[in-house]
């Protein structure tokens, strides 16, 4: 999707003539088009140029009301085509001392305060919402989970729930992992069992997840760890 987005945006050129300048050249024209450009439906159906050449027939004021693309989406395309690049010299389809110059148009991601921002967090009524729902609770049954009962399903969709909300994993992030992927830091206050991510949507998501105390005090380890060998998925429900 990456090589299309680029060969529309910029043509096809062969890779001895991108440069830096046509690294950049990509990246600015990306950070032009609407967010949804893709989803909306006024332009699902218009390739990314006559998305552009549609916006900027718009007058002013309808053209400052439209939310562009992120910072984030076009550092995951560069990453794609960083990686595309690479695979293609690995595999001898281009010569191998090639300049990956997509390389210097990654650009440094917000911390801290900064990278709080970016996203709007849960207010604490929609936290308390989520911590005093039927999924916790209880519920009438393991297929009416929205309904007070007496039942508490411990299974998938409790826990990946939960490894969403408390450690900022996607969902494939979480219903790919197998057992082995949860891991053990000696720590001065004991072992910190943590969940080991690779293989994700980008090389840059690759990480270890600190399972928090309050999946553990919820069981997750008895639930999902103990007893089981290293190489079973975690959860094996979601496996067709």
């Amino acid at each position: 999707a990456t090589r299309k987005l680029f060969q529309d945006l910029i043509g096809k050129l062969p890779f001895n003539k991108i440069d830096g300048d046509v690294a950049g050249r990509f990246r600015r024209k990306f950070l032009e088009l609407p967010w949804n450009y893709h989803t909306k439906k006024d332009w699902k159906d218009l390739r990314p140029t006559q998305i552009l050449e549609a916006v900027k027939k718009l007058d002013e004021a309808a053209q400052e009301k439209i939310r562009r693309a992120t910072n984030t989406t076009a550092n995951k395309h560069v990453m794609a085509l960083v990686e595309y690049w690479e695979h293609l010299a690995k595999t001898e389809k281009i010569q191998a001392d090639l300049n990956n110059l997509f390389r210097g148009h990654l650009t440094t991601r917000p911390r801290g305060r900064a990278a709080r921002e970016e996203h709007a967090m849960w207010p604490p009524s929609e936290e308390r919402k989520l911590f005093s729902s039927p999924l916790v609770t209880g519920c009438k049954s393991i297929y009416r989970r929205a309904m007070p009962g007496t039942e508490i399903h411990h299974d998938a969709l409790f826990w990946v729930t939960f490894m969403g909300r408390t450690m900022g994993l996607r969902e494939d992030e979480a219903c790919d992992r197998k057992v082995g992927d949860i891991q053990f830091i000696e720590t001065e206050n004991g072992p910190l069992p943590y969940v080991k991510i690779r293989d994700s949507k980008t090389s840059s998501s690759s990480r270890d997840a600190p399972i928090p105390a309050l999946l553990l005090d919820m069981g997750f380890l008895e639930h999902r760890y103990y007893g089981r060998q290293p190489d079973e998925p975690l959860f094996p429900e979601l496996i067709p």
